[in-house]
């Protein structure tokens, strides 16, 4: 009973697995396409639509984003504070390697006092 409406209005379309085929499918078999996710391919060559996935709300993706900015302001902070750690590691070593040398110093001045 359905059967020449369903006819007429998907006779001509192709369930594809992806837009590589459906574009294949539709230059050289002469058909519409659609992909699994939605793309519309023309037969004529026209590329339209996508899949939308409304799960994915506005208000999740803003969420999603504020999200992400907090763990960017800490990650910054903690490099921040890993730049000055450093910095002053090696201020440190600096000042070691300084009283090292001081100490080679006396050590051969008394080392010649010696001889």
């Amino acid at each position: 009973m359905f059967k020449p409406a369903m006819l007429q209005v998907f006779g001509r379309t192709l369930l594809c697995r992806d837009l590589d085929v459906a574009a294949s499918f539709a230059r050289t078999q002469n058909l519409d396409c659609v992909t699994e996710l939605g793309d519309k391919i023309n037969k004529k060559g026209a590329l339209t639509g996508g899949y939308y996935d409304v799960r994915d709300s506005r208000c999740q993706q803003r969420k999603k984003v504020s999200t992400l900015k907090r763990k960017l302001t800490k990650l910054q902070e903690t490099s921040e504070t890993t730049k000055k750690d450093l910095e002053a590691s090696g201020e440190r070593v600096r000042n070691i390697l300084e009283q090292l040398q001081v100490a080679e110093s006396e050590f051969q001045q008394h080392q010649r006092a010696i001889e």
